[in-house]
């Protein structure tokens, strides 16, 4: 998970809550059957090839290639 601090390299993501955890990886399984688990709330975008944030109403969900 990226930080608050690498999340603010980029303007369109630094005020993006992101709650912090310990946990070493986050694994979640959403079934096609709960389509609504995917309706994007907000979506906060940059330019081509920078990371992005959507909010669900699940949370978060960062998307970079590479962190």
């Amino acid at each position: 998970m990226p930080t608050h601090a690498e999340l603010s390299k980029w303007l369109h993501l630094k005020d993006v809550d992101i709650p912090v955890t310990n946990m070493k990886e986050v694994k979640l399984l959403i079934g096609s059957d709960t389509p609504e688990a995917f309706w994007v709330v907000e979506q906060r975008k940059g330019r081509r090839k920078e990371p992005y944030a959507v909010r669900t109403l699940l949370g978060v969900d960062l998307s970079r290639a590479n962190w």
